[in-house]
């Protein structure tokens, strides 16, 4: 009798012993497991992700920093329009990608110039003799900012008591816009509506200037000698020498800052050097044409 309730006893241990896993414990345990999968840190999937999440860098803020005129969004977006293909232009023509990209940005007023924005003529050209030019215009004035009103749109925004209409006097400036339209009133903000148009309109501007204006064939001996000055460069050291900073810089104190030349007020090249420098357009240009970088890239 004493021996079979130990061997009782010790079956019952054995049954104790190798019972399956507590279906609670089980439960516990695929809780913790699904926790785990939940935070990313179950399976190779999940870890990939987490570590996509950290690829992107953010800009350097030092070469932000660099160009205080990059940080505008008008900036952006003009040097993002133009500064392909007038590189591209400028060194066909031997003429300094910079220089230019900083004239048009300042004789535009980064294009904010109602004149430049109904034409199309972003440099200011004067209309020749078969070229078509823009009529006088009856415009308002917005009385509080002093701002040109053009835009039937814009102008439907502002009460009449908010606005000053006057007749702006026939413009000088070359009409860049389609034939059916230029030299009319017609469709003043075409170019407002038809961003592609407007920026095959500008870089003909930017066209005209390069091979009308600074040419041998120009009356005017400042564009001759910067003609002369490029042609002499570019033989002796190649189209790289376009994007030397001290070239820029003569270029743009040979066209102008002197009577009968670009702009005869001695202050404008220092303000064109100072748009070419805050927007590191020397670097730019470099960057895009030499090292063979896009324009975001190189920004």
């Amino acid at each position: 009798m004493k021996y079979s309730s130990l061997r009782i006893l010790f079956i019952i241990l054995l049954i104790c012993f190798f019972l399956p896993e507590s279906p609670i414990n089980s439960a516990n345990q695929r809780m913790v497991s699904a926790s785990l999968l939940t935070a990313g840190l179950g399976t190779e999937s999940n870890t990939e992700i987490t570590k996509t999440k950290h690829t992107s860098k953010l800009p350097s803020s030092k070469k932000i920093t660099n160009y205080r005129l990059r940080k505008y969004r008008h900036v952006t977006q003009m040097m993002h329009d133009l500064s392909p293909a007038t590189i591209e232009l400028c060194v066909k023509n031997k003429v300094p990608p910079a220089a230019i990209l900083s004239i048009i940005s300042l004789e535009s007023g980064w294009g904010s110039g109602y004149v430049g924005q109904i034409t199309g003529n972003i440099m200011s050209l004067n209309a020749g003799k078969k070229s078509t030019k823009l009529p006088p215009l009856y415009l308002p004035e917005v009385i509080e900012t002093g701002k040109i009103l053009f835009d039937e749109v814009e102008i439907k925004k502002y009460d009449p008591e908010q606005l000053e209409y006057k007749m702006r006097s026939a413009s000088m400036k070359r009409d860049y816009r389609p034939k059916s339209i230029a030299g009319t009133s017609k469709d003043l903000n075409y170019f407002k509506y038809h961003p592609k148009e407007r920026v095959d309109a500008q870089m003909r501007c930017i066209n005209d200037f390069i091979q009308r204006f600074v040419s041998y064939r120009s009356s005017i001996p400042a564009y001759r000698e910067a003609r002369a000055n490029m042609d002499a460069y570019v033989k002796t050291h190649g189209v790289s020498i376009l994007f030397d900073p001290t070239v820029n810089v003569e270029f743009i104190h040979t066209i102008g800052g002197r009577p009968n030349s670009f702009n005869y007020h001695e202050e404008w090249p220092l303000k064109v050097e100072n748009i070419m420098n805050g927007v590191g357009l020397v670097e730019l240009s470099r960057d895009m044409y030499l090292n063979h970088k896009t324009f975001n890239q190189s920004w």
